[in-house]
């Protein structure tokens, strides 16, 4: 389930004219029309593929950028303390076949913009993308300090995780299948439960205790700058016990309904993510949202902590051993990967049905 605070729903569009789309006047967006651009403000890249949308703050010191689960900008319309730069996968490949390329050119528009401190933000598989991109911007600036703030996010892409049930894992298995560079992208980048190994990264995650997909994702993430914060809920849209925080109860009945509205809605702007992991007790969801505010922090108390954590520096084994550990990563999901899959459709334990022939050119089995 996605964050309910989004402002619209665009339509694809053409490559080369995402980012100018993005900056194009939002007259039709049921909320005040942010200043147009100064002479000053920075030129956004054009990525195939990607919706890119810069938005000044009030400190232009830090910059967060939000990384959507869809095509739908997230946290549209909340007021971040610095710079926003929202940022959306249009294809819905869990930023996996852009990754390199976004990463070296966010790094490029970080060091114009000046930023003292940057924040990757993202839910569900917006999560995954944020702590991809933290990885990724990590390493090609060791000097400089990376955070990531992942709601409920996807962990484990390759190789084969039973544990997602969300038809875009479904659909990326069967691109990566047919397609070279994606499978090859996945097999690289398909597995962030380490980020938080790295010396200038500080990763936050926050998952629904009561969600077995948020628990067992969750469990797979380690390392030494990582800090959890589990919630007693059910919801995937963890993001949603934040942005609801504090709201009466008349009102949080409304944005849960149209949530649940938005989810049945079929043709182009149907979300089949949304559809599959809403909870299927909306009063529950609204008892557990009403709860939250005695346990958790604000959301912007939240950005504030993230924005604020320092990672511990490395020792020079923990250096060597989280590079091994990527290695064998690396290696591990290559020899792994797809060509040992055995997920059979009603052959749970992945063995073969009987009689099934033992060739080693049998086509790759579905996921």
């Amino acid at each position: 389930m996605q964050d309910d605070c989004v402002v619209r729903d665009r339509p694809p569009v053409p490559a080369a004219r995402a980012s100018a789309e993005a900056r194009r006047s939002l007259s039709d967006a049921p909320h005040p029309t942010p200043a147009p651009p100064g002479p000053g403000d920075l030129e956004l890249p054009a990525i195939p593929d990607v919706l890119l949308e810069h938005r000044p703050g009030e400190d232009r010191r830090d910059l967060i950028v939000v990384c959507s689960p869809s095509r739908r900008f997230i946290l549209y319309r909340h007021a971040f303390p610095g710079d926003a730069l929202y940022v959306s996968d249009l294809k819905g490949f869990y930023y996996l076949a852009v990754a390199r390329k976004l990463a070296r050119e966010l790094v490029r528009f970080i060091e114009r913009g000046g930023y003292e401190r940057v924040l990757f933000l993202g839910t569900s598989k917006g999560g995954f993308g944020a702590l991809l991109l933290t990885r990724l911007c990590a390493r090609l600036r060791p000097d400089r300090t990376f955070r990531a703030l992942a709601f409920s996010p996807q962990v484990r892409l390759h190789p084969l995780n039973p544990d997602l049930y969300f038809p875009s894992y479904r659909r990326l298995r069967r691109v990566a299948r047919a397609r070279f560079a994606m499978r090859a992208a996945l097999r690289l980048h398909g597995d962030v439960s380490r980020v938080a190994d790295a010396s200038n990264v500080h990763a936050t995650v926050v998952y629904a205790t009561e969600n077995p997909t948020d628990l067992a994702e969750a469990n797979r993430l380690g390392g030494r700058n990582l800090r959890k914060l589990p919630i007693a809920g059910t919801s995937h849209g963890s993001v949603l016990y934040f942005t609801l925080q504090g709201r009466p109860e008349s009102y949080v009945r409304g944005r849960i309904a149209r949530i649940y509205a938005r989810a049945k809605r079929r043709g182009q702007d149907h979300d089949q993510d949304l559809f599959a992991s809403r909870p299927k007790d909306p009063e529950q969801f609204v008892r557990e949202i009403m709860l939250a505010p005695s346990y958790l922090p604000t959301l912007e108390g939240l950005l504030q902590e993230a924005l604020a954590a320092a990672p511990r520096p490395l020792s020079t084994g923990e250096r060597m051993t989280a590079s091994i550990r990527r290695l064998a990563q690396i290696a591990g999901g290559a020899c792994r990967g797809f060509s040992r899959e055995r997920q059979v459709k009603g052959h749970p334990s992945g063995g073969r049905p009987a009689g099934a022939k033992n060739s080693p050119t049998r086509p790759i089995p579905k996921s």
